[in-house]
């Protein structure tokens, strides 16, 4: 059984197999946008940042979060399913007192849709690991002061790669 049989056969709110190389590849392949109200910036896995600094600071923020509830594990839902969960996402984003902005995944090579996101600040890692399991997300991209972007994975896959590290 291939990755993307697994991933589709999976039930709902089952932990993630770990990612192929493909999936990897595919979040750094991304520009991550994050809506503000000038122009915007765009964060890119495992590359410098140069505004990143300024506009945290701006915002009086150590740290920044792209998360979307889209496409739970990478299985294609349709754009009503997705718009509900992102819905239900940024119910979640309210009731937490967070704040946050809109965002967008959008694959460089122009192969799927962009995935409606949030770029929520500050938020705690019992959170952010909390709505990774709820809304069955792989990963989310984490910006910080120092001006880098990073995956974030699934405390699951965190979980398995850490094992997998350990003689």
């Amino acid at each position: 059984m291939s990755i993307a049989e697994a991933i589709q056969s999976q039930p709902p709110n089952e932990r993630p197999v770990m990612p192929a190389q493909g999936l990897v590849d595919a979040y750094r392949l991304t520009d991550f946008v994050v809506q503000k109200t000038d122009d915007p910036i765009v964060l890119q896995v495992d590359h410098p940042v140069r505004k990143l600094k300024h506009w945290l600071e701006a915002q009086k923020s150590a740290s920044a979060v792209v998360i979307s509830a889209w496409n739970p594990f990478s299985m294609s839902l349709s754009m009503e399913e997705n718009t509900r969960r992102n819905q239900e996402l940024g119910r979640a984003i309210e009731i937490a007192g967070l704040r946050s902005v809109s965002a967008s995944g959008c694959a460089r090579s122009g192969n799927w849709e962009p995935e409606a996101s949030f770029c929520v600040f500050d938020v705690p890692l019992t959170l952010v690991n909390e709505w990774m399991q709820r809304f069955e997300q792989y990963a989310v991209v984490r910006a910080d002061k120092n001006g880098t972007c990073r995956l974030l994975w699934h405390p699951a896959i965190r979980t398995a790669m850490s094992a997998r590290e350990t003689p």
